[in-house]
């Protein structure tokens, strides 16, 4: 009787405690993601309401964002570009300390917040570039220091882990859209073939190497991937643009009334580049048409109001992200259509009281990133939205 009354009790409870014990589980499971997500991912989903503004990014409006993703990265972060949704190349230190710790870079997970691989260091770099091909199989990575060591550029192959060639006193570098070929500056305009090793001098131009701190150099290449356009701000109130055609090999050159920071300069379509830049007391975003050679303004930022910081273009050259600081010090995302040449919907996506950089799109124009560097960390953010 006893061993029966036992067998009687456990065969009333074994459903309640299978449901309960199911229920445990699958709380723990969840929390055990989010846990996972938050210690080794350093991932922060937000909810919109903490970012939205009220008078933009409406449910209607053309932006509306879905969801902001940051991961924290454990170190300062110098510059980044990415090889997937959730790989990323790294620039970086320890610290935001110049001197107390070395630049390198790595190949990092944002899913599992690790490094996947370790590559290059410099110790004598304060500042850098990466830039993974157009295949996302080679990388070139620049440092810059001082003196010497200015301009030492790497071409690092991806996939085997390991370095194809290095370049000195290289100014600033492109890939060209096959990812087979870059184009770079040093005392010429040159091409380099990744597969040959081989480097051709395409146009001298030593003039910007004299003295390469005081020009705001930047190159892009046309949407056809014929064309080379090289920017610089010769002095103040008149810059020098360089078109070079790869085909007829042959070079024009204009000259641009204003104060124009080309650093972050992008082009649109064929025939005109976008940039930062002050024009006859308007301050805010400018376009640049070779073709009539006139300037136009995108953008007008109200100058006592609110600092222009950067933008980026979208690949399929549809949309425009910018941010500006304003003088209350809150930092804002803007993204706006771009139709012809004409900026509509501008909607703030994100706000906050940290500093942005280096915002850049998907491939696929679809997805957003942005970049905060707080003392021995950063921020990537990701910004995915509903309509896109």
């Amino acid at each position: 009787m006893k061993g029966t009354f036992h067998f009687e009790v456990n065969r009333n409870l074994i459903i309640p405690i299978i449901i309960m014990a199911s229920g445990i589980f699958a709380l723990l499971t969840i929390t055990n993601l989010y846990s996972f997500r938050a210690k080794d991912c350093s991932a922060i989903v937000l909810d919109k309401a903490l970012f939205q503004d009220k008078t933009s990014n409406t449910e209607s409006g053309s932006f509306s964002v879905d969801k902001i993703v940051r991961f924290t990265i454990p170190y300062s972060v110098k510059a980044y570009d990415l090889l997937d949704l959730n790989t990323a190349a790294l620039m970086f230190r320890q610290t935001q300390d110049d001197s107390s710790s070395l630049l390198q870079t790595g190949i990092y997970d944002l899913a599992k917040g690790s490094f996947k691989d370790r590559l290059l260091q410099e110790e004598r770099s304060f500042e850098g570039t990466i830039q993974v091909s157009p295949d996302g199989k080679t990388m070139l990575t620049s440092f810059y220091g001082t003196g010497k060591e200015f301009g030492k550029l790497y071409v690092g192959d991806i996939v085997h882990k390991k370095n194809l060639d290095s370049l000195d006193n290289v100014l600033i570098s492109k890939w060209l859209p096959d990812g087979q070929k870059f184009v770079g500056v040093d005392d010429y305009l040159f091409i380099y073939d990744i597969a040959t090793g081989q480097r051709e001098n395409l146009y001298k131009i030593s003039d910007y190497n004299l003295n390469p701190n005081k020009y705001s150099l930047n190159l892009n290449i046309l949407n056809s991937g014929d064309t080379i356009c090289l920017t610089g701000n010769m002095s103040q109130g008149n810059s020098k643009v360089i078109l070079f055609n790869l085909k007829t090999k042959r070079q024009k050159t204009y000259r641009v009334q204003g104060i124009l920071s080309f650093y972050d300069s992008f082009p649109i379509g064929d025939n005109s580049i976008a940039y930062i830049g002050i024009e006859k007391g308007e301050y805010g975003l400018f376009t640049y048409d070779f073709s009539s050679n006139k300037l136009s303004q995108l953008i007008n930022v109200p100058n006592d109001q609110q600092k222009f910081t950067e933008f980026c273009l979208s690949p399929d050259n549809r949309k425009i992200a910018y941010s500006v600081i304003g003088m209350n010090g809150v930092n804002q995302i803007h993204v706006a259509s771009l139709n012809n040449k004409q900026v509509t919907d501008d909607e703030i996506v994100y706000q906050d009281s940290k500093v942005i950089q280096n915002m850049m799109w998907t491939k696929d124009s679809r997805v957003l990133y942005y970049l905060q560097n707080s003392a021995d960390s950063a921020i990537l953010g990701r910004i995915l939205f509903k309509n896109l």
